[in-house]
């Protein structure tokens, strides 16, 4: 990772701050404006930066159905293997990809901040027929650790 340090850091910060302000313009369009920490200095939370790649056999769950415990997550990909739980049907949908658009899902702090006006959707991971190659950002509003 050494050759190419710079680029990362450059990158994940501006990915931090876009989140930062996706997130306190998602905030302070509500009525009422939902709370949130993301503009405080002194508490200046946590973001993570994952990369992977996936060649698992088609069919094959890589992560169970979970909600995101963080505020924002954005997720790059180029081959479908989101799939979410749709609240009406409660039938599993797979997200395709977009343009190369990249997703934004709601984690757990902004729908317990929003009292449920965001809302965190359930989805899990399953391996398509191709290789994954993943680059997802997660923004914490409290400094927790991950696991």
């Amino acid at each position: 990772m050494h050759p190419v340090a710079d680029k990362v850091a450059s990158t994940s910060t501006f990915i931090d701050n876009l989140l930062r302000d996706l997130g306190m313009m998602t905030c302070t369009s509500m009525v009422p404006p939902v709370p949130a920490l993301l503009d405080d200095p002194t508490k200046p939370g946590l973001s993570n930066l994952y990369l992977a790649i996936s060649k698992a056999s088609p069919g094959t769950f890589l992560m169970p159905s979970h909600l995101d415990d963080g505020f924002l997550t954005l997720t790059f990909y180029d081959e479908p293997f989101l799939e979410v739980l749709d609240r009406n049907t409660q039938e599993w949908k797979l997200v395709e990809v977009n343009n190369h658009m990249p997703i934004v899902s709601n984690g757990e702090e902004i729908q317990r901040n929003s009292n449920d006006r965001l809302y965190s959707p359930f989805h899990r991971v399953k391996q398509g027929e191709k290789e994954i190659d993943l680059i997802m950002f997660d923004l914490f509003e409290s400094p927790r650790m991950v696991e």
